[in-house]
């Protein structure tokens, strides 16, 4: 269940997502900070997806402040569990100038999912994902949201953040 996949002779069928991940108020690091600072904090995304994953999953830039993951062996429900601890991960972190150690502020993310369709071509997949990372970006940024979310306008995958709210 989840992560594996089933060898039938040499071929392999896999359940496959799709993380799109997309750095929320970049530009304003870049404006503010200069474009020095932002690839730092590029280079710190990069850092945290990259020692969030396993295995045979692939992370890459995209494009600006945009990154791609791809999760082999992982269905959708898994992949938003995935997508979730990243997210999390991503906004622990607080930006700090180095030299003065002067804070700068909390770093966050809009993530957008999509699986795999058995025939589907490659740029179908990256389109529905764009779309959920889109929509998260729509719906207030720092959030994970799966192309099942955006299709059927159901929140139940979308997270809000409300642990602040209850405290």
């Amino acid at each position: 269940h989840g992560r594996a996949g089933r060898n039938l002779g040499f071929i392999e069928i896999l359940s496959q997502s799709l993380l799109m991940v997309d750095v929320d108020h970049f530009k304003q690091f870049n404006d503010r900070h200069g474009h020095r600072f932002g690839d730092q904090v590029l280079k710190l995304v990069a850092h945290v997806l990259t020692s969030n994953l396993k295995g045979r999953d692939l992370v890459a830039r995209y494009g600006g402040e945009e990154f791609a993951a791809i999760l082999p062996n992982t269905n959708l429900d898994d992949a938003m569990n995935l997508a979730e601890t990243l997210r999390n991960s991503v906004e622990s972190r607080k930006i700090v100038k180095r030299g003065s150690k002067r804070a700068i502020g909390s770093l966050t993310a809009s993530i957008g999912l999509a699986a795999h369709r058995t025939g589907e071509d490659v740029g179908l997949l990256i389109e529905r994902a764009d779309k959920s990372v889109y929509k998260a970006k729509a719906q207030g940024r720092n959030r994970t949201i799966s192309e099942r979310s955006s299709a059927n306008g159901s929140q139940c995958e979308m997270h809000i953040e409300e642990a602040a709210a209850a405290s």
